[in-house]
């Protein structure tokens, strides 16, 4: 026959350990109790009422965790979340870490909304950003402002070249420029004249499209600029505000999706609900599994 139980080395069996007391069960032999923590039953009539979020049960295993009976609840940021315990305790309780997730982003979300300076520089610096918009009217702004000292340089630049085209040119072809061969060769003054003229329209031409290319290459470049680090751009490189004056710039916008998440993601759920301590509290069911999670506000 098989034996389920343990013996001793000399065959005697080990003495049971004393039986835990039972409830009384009803005429229909039904248990008057419900098992919670590690087993015990508790008797349903004794259970305290759901509220808020949680169940009757999880409320008996917080009471118990914290040694308080919980005296009200009041809504976070994400729905009824905040309880407040009789010895005057205040704790967000959730029953997974997603539903926690999310009162953290949305407690963030309001505070980068409503105080931002509650962040620090570095931080809000990465997140911050110029509209493409007003990026493409900065960078014409600033590039034309270097195109003031640039056209003197570019015409400096083509001139010789260009001299030297319409040179080939009018000896190629004299006629066309009302000239003969005579006029070239004794670079009369009618030769002079078409010369000039030349030189001066073709100069205007080619500086023309001198300067729409390099304004546009300037204009690229202070845009990649201010999409990259904006402040470093025009604090520090450009030197046009200081640290204080540019937190204050009309355009300047916060991408408050990407920092909510990057804060959250950086600093853990815990850092900002449980502001008394910053550690996350769990309370386990009979199978060991998280069953709540709990950060503490006070």
């Amino acid at each position: 026959m098989a034996q389920f139980r343990k013996r001793k080395s000399d065959g005697q069996a080990f003495p049971l350990g004393s039986k835990k007391p039972r409830l009384p069960r009803s005429g229909s032999n039904e248990s008057n109790g419900m098992k919670i923590g590690k087993g015990v039953r508790v008797p349903k009539q004794d259970l305290p009422d759901s509220i808020g979020d949680i169940t009757g049960i999880q409320r008996k295993l917080v009471e118990d965790d914290i040694g308080s009976p919980i005296e009200s609840v009041t809504d976070g940021f994400t729905g009824d979340n905040l309880f407040t315990f009789e010895n005057g305790e205040e704790w967000f309780i959730f029953d997974s870490f997603e539903n926690a997730e999310k009162e953290a982003q949305a407690s963030v979300r309001n505070d980068l909304e409503q105080e931002p300076d509650l962040f620090n520089k570095d931080f809000l610096d990465q997140h911050q950003y110029i509209s493409e918009t007003d990026r493409r009217m900065i960078a014409q702004d600033l590039a034309e402002s270097r195109m003031e000292g640039a056209t003197d340089e570019l015409r400096d630049e083509i001139s010789s070249d260009v001299e030297d085209q319409v040179r080939d040119e009018i000896k190629g072809n004299p006629k066309k420029f009302g000239l003969n061969e005579q006029d070239i060769e004794d670079e009369s003054d009618e030769y002079t004249d078409v010369f000039d003229k030349e030189v001066d329209e073709e100069l205007e031409r080619q500086l023309d499209e001198k300067i729409d290319d390099k304004r546009s290459e300037i204009i690229d470049e202070i845009e990649e600029k201010l999409e990259d680090n904006p402040r470093d751009y025009l604090v520090n490189e450009e030197g046009l505000y200081s640290d204080e004056d540019y937190s204050k710039l009309d355009y300047l916008q916060l991408d408050i999706d990407d920092a909510t998440e990057d804060a959250v993601s950086e600093d853990g759920v815990a850092h900002f609900l449980a502001q008394y301590d910053g550690d996350e509290k769990n309370v386990r069911s009979k199978d060991g599994k998280i069953g709540l999670y709990l950060y503490r506000r006070n």
